[in-house]
């Protein structure tokens, strides 16, 4: 399809070739404006505008429209608003008025930024140059300024452009109703310069895009954080902010909000008019409570940002206290598997990283420490001490939680915080091992393996094997050890029975080599009482035995028993 431009002597042609038929003009036109459809106005996609068409045909002080209407400038299509010069004694001049434009009504005037006039079209006469003035509503009167459109092409069509980015002076422009009101003249009307030549200015598009900031800008806290834990008496709240959208008018101001939302304050920009950072210093703190920081951004053109949760801040100048512990000061007979714990008081969270085996510790009698695990139970604020091995019997242990262990707003304990306790006692008498004559092990019990009165006496112990019988004695108090026979030492496989008296054998403590015959009476092993055992393995007594075969016993497989007795002292 082809389209023949008009000239200056020409009217409208189209012409279209299909199959050799011709189509009407009309039906060409038609098919034309199915191919470019332009919006006649309305908001343009993916910003905050909205261009504005002319709605009436121009009055003139000089020039006249020859050929269209204002309709026909109202998308590109290739159909053309005819201007042309008008002359006195071949001195020629163009002067309109467009008087009538859509109302801007998309947004209030305070929300616009700028406008841009926009036309179309060709002219015939290369040398001519356009410009455009603007009615300005609060004076009453036009604007003293002209804007440069520029020339268009006497080949081809071009689009030229103008802009009045001044927001102020934009603002002027557009009346109170939204009413718009445009002067289009050539060179020798704006500079008083008389033309000797005339053109002619054909017009395929004209309108003037508005370009306004609707959108609130954003901002947001960096510090503090939701929820901020803080014992300070001052403080600088920090943030951000962004004017968002695609025609922005910049974030004028932020303010801050530390009552969640009730009264307001300015923040200040991190250099002037650059709110991108900004900084709010609070001195002094007036008291401790929950304080709801909150911050909202206003940009050029006065959209105010709807707040958003903002950031609990929670001041704390209260130091915690230990209220209260287990096992409670001075408690005895504590089982050694106990956990040690202590619970505070505090109205906010503690700092649980600050509870930890350097801040809660546990140390015995001795001044030992002991090695554990510590944990913090959020829910009841309880620290609790883990030993790793179970405690020592009978020992008075001491827990410390130190000014290490801090609530969450940093205040530590206002001093050390100690008690004692006292584990249960214990008596453990244990057998270990035996040995028999020959160096065997004996399982329990001694056995001296064939004797007779030549080889007589007979020792199991002090040498090799080392010793007849082994016991563990774990005592937490002073202690001492008692042993004596059951029974003499009897055959009673024989009838009547034989025998042979307890005093036969004899004890000793291994190596000592004095030996003690034996009695069915309890007697003492050490002449006093020891001290305590070493924990948790206690300490080892071991015996030698010796038996005494003289000619007139009688032949036989002799058994007796031994009971070892472990007593407490005073």
């Amino acid at each position: 399809m082809t389209f023949t431009r008009p000239g200056k002597a020409q009217g409208f042609q189209t012409t279209a070739g299909f199959g050799g038929r011709s189509l009407s003009p009309a039906l060409a036109l038609l098919l034309s404006l199915s191919l470019v459809i332009l919006p006649a106005a309305g908001r343009k996609a993916g910003s905050d505008s909205a261009y504005k068409l002319a709605s009436a045909n121009p009055t003139f002080n000089a020039g006249q429209i020859t050929q269209g209407d204002y309709t026909l400038t109202r998308q590109s299509d290739n159909r053309y608003l005819v201007l042309r010069e008008t002359g006195w004694l071949f001195f020629w001049f163009l002067d309109s008025y467009w008087s009538s434009f859509q109302a801007f009504n998309e947004a209030p005037r305070e929300k616009l930024l700028f406008f841009e006039v926009e036309m179309e079209g060709y002219q015939l006469d290369s040398r001519e140059v356009w410009y455009v003035q603007f009615y300005d509503f609060p004076s009453g009167s036009w604007h003293s300024s002209w804007y440069r459109l520029g020339s268009f092409p006497t080949q081809g069509e071009a689009v030229l452009r103008v802009q009045v980015a001044d927001a102020d002076l934009a603002r002027r422009f557009v009346g109170p109703s939204g009413e718009f009101r445009m002067r289009f003249a050539d060179q020798g009307t704006v500079s008083f310069n008389i033309e000797v030549n005339r053109t002619t200015l054909y017009v395929d598009l004209l309108r003037v895009r508005f370009v306004y900031d609707v959108t609130p800008p954003l901002s947001s806290l960096t510090y503090p954080p939701d929820p901020t834990y803080t014992n300070a008496t001052s403080l600088t709240i920090t943030g951000t902010a962004v004017d968002q959208g695609a025609d922005r008018s910049g974030v004028a101001s932020v303010q801050v909000s530390l009552d969640g939302g009730r009264s307001w304050a300015a923040a200040q920009p991190q250099a002037p008019g650059d709110f991108s950072s900004w900084s709010y210093f609070w001195s002094p703190i007036p008291s401790e409570g929950t304080y709801r920081v909150r911050s909202r951004a206003t940009d050029g053109v006065g959209n105010v940002e709807v707040p958003g949760a903002g950031s609990s801040l929670v001041v704390d100048w209260t130091p915690p206290q230990v209220g209260s512990v287990n096992p409670p000061p001075g408690a005895e007979n504590v089982p050694v598997n106990a956990t040690i714990s202590a619970t505070f008081l505090e109205q906010n969270p503690m700092d649980e990283a600050s509870i930890n085996p350097y801040s809660f510790t546990l140390v015995d009698e001795e001044g030992n420490a002991v090695p554990g695990n510590v944990t913090y139970d959020p829910a009841t604020k309880t620290a609790s001490f883990i030993p790793s091995q179970p405690l020592y019997y009978g020992y008075i242990y001491t827990a410390t939680i130190s000014t290490g262990v801090r609530d969450l707003a940093g205040n530590p304990l206002s001093a050390p915080y100690s008690w004692s306790f006292r584990t249960a006692d214990i008596l453990l008498l244990s057998l270990q091992d035996t040995y028999n004559r020959d160096g065997s092990p004996g399982n329990g019990a001694v056995d001296f393996g064939v004797v007779g009165p030549e080889g007589s006496p007979y020792l199991v112990g002090g040498g090799n094997p080392p010793y007849a019988i082994s016991l563990r004695v774990l005592s937490s108090t002073p202690w001492n050890m008692y042993l004596q026979a059951t029974s003499a030492l009897v055959d009673e496989s024989q009838s009547p029975r034989a025998e042979l008296p307890v005093d036969r054998l004899s004890w000793s403590l291994s190596g000592a080599g004095v030996f003690n015959p034996f009695t069915d009476q309890l007697a003492p092993v050490f002449g006093a009482f020891q001290a305590r055992t070493p924990q948790p393995g206690g300490r080892q007594v071991r015996f030698d035995l010796r038996i005494e075969v003289r000619w007139e016993d009688q032949v036989g497989d002799y058994r007796g028993g031994i009971t070892f007795v472990l007593l407490p002292g005073p």
